[in-house]
Parts: C-alpha cells; sequence; structure tokens
C-alpha cells in the first residue's frame, strides 16, 4: 500500500511540476508576443507621427503658396523640405522609440548632431528643425541648440503653421528689400 500511495504522489508531483513548466512556457511566450506587439506599436506611432508632420507640412505648403520639395536636389532624404528665399529649409520628425521617455532627450541631442550632415549641402538654411510629439514636450529641456555653423530648433506639430509663415514673411521682406 505504501508502495502505491508513494507511486501516486509520485506521479501526482510530476504531473504538478509538468503542468507548472507549461504554465511558465505560455506565461514567457504571453511576455514575447506583448513585447513584440508593445514594439510594433511604437513602430506604428512612429510612422503616424511622421506621416501627420508630412500632411501638416503639405498641407501649409498648399494653403500659402510655399514650395514643397519632394526629392532633395543634395544628398541625403530629409522627412520634409520647403523651399523659401532660395533655400532649402528641412523639418525632420523625431518620435521616442519607446513609452520610456528617460532616453528622448539624449536622442534629440544625437539628432541635432547628425542633421550636419545637411548643413554642408549648398543651398540649406541654417536652421533645422526636428518635429516631435506634443506627449514629449515634458521631458525635453532645450529647445534650441547652436551647433556653430547651424542651429536645430525642436518644434511640435502644432507650431509649424505659425513658424512656417514667420519664415514666409521673411522671403517677403527680403523681396521687398531686393525692389527698392
Amino acid at each position: 500500500d505504501r508502495k502505491i500511495e508513494y507511486d501516486n504522489k509520485v506521479a501526482t508531483l510530476s504531473t504538478i511540476i509538468n503542468k507548472n513548466q507549461k504554465d511558465r512556457e505560455v506565461e514567457l511566450e504571453e511576455r514575447h508576443r506583448e513585447a513584440i506587439q508593445r514594439i510594433e506599436s511604437m513602430k506604428e506611432t512612429w510612422a503616424k507621427h511622421q506621416e501627420s508632420v508630412n500632411q501638416a507640412i503639405k498641407m501649409i505648403c498648399d494653403k500659402h503658396t510655399i514650395d514643397y520639395v519632394d526629392k532633395v536636389p543634395f544628398k541625403g532624404a530629409p522627412d520634409n523640405t520647403i523651399k523659401l528665399c532660395d533655400e532649402f529649409i528641412i523639418f525632420d520628425a523625431k518620435s521616442p522609440a519607446s513609452d520610456d521617455l528617460q532616453n528622448f532627450p539624449n536622442y534629440i541631442k544625437l539628432q541635432t548632431e547628425s542633421v550636419k550632415k545637411y548643413i554642408k549641402e549648398e543651398s540649406v538654411h541654417n536652421s533645422i528643425f526636428l518635429v516631435i510629439p506634443s506627449n514629449t514636450v515634458q521631458v525635453i529641456e532645450t529647445f534650441s541648440y547652436n551647433m556653430g555653423d547651424y542651429n536645430v530648433y525642436i518644434v511640435t506639430l502644432d507650431v509649424l503653421e505659425p513658424l512656417i509663415l514667420t519664415l514666409k514673411k521673411i522671403e517677403d521682406y527680403k523681396f521687398v528689400n531686393e525692389l527698392a
């Protein structure tokens, strides 16, 4: 009887261990699926931000008869470029890679240095604008960077129209001065 009872308890224990292992595998698989889903969601959010910036700038350009440049005549492929005063003004959409915004300011700082490649090109305005989502503003401490031979400004989507119109006004003033 003891032998049978022992065998039954060992079998029960084996069943419990197997069930725990299967449950653990299912749990790990679920976590992995959630992590992949979160990454895909962030990529989708970034793509939506980039697309909304693109659409907003195109709409502003159409509304105010400003040249939107689809393909720049220089090396590189900035997200959005407009042409004012015979200069290319670059608007690059930037979005955090995850929900954790702790590293976003460092990412933005790195991006201010990486846009230098555009400044080296002829007819590129010495101010570049990085367009960030409005919900990330609270983690950004510096909104303008003087990089020596160029400046980088951090702006949000809702600032684009007044900003572009201000840049257009500068073009209008230069045109009036040339006529005088």
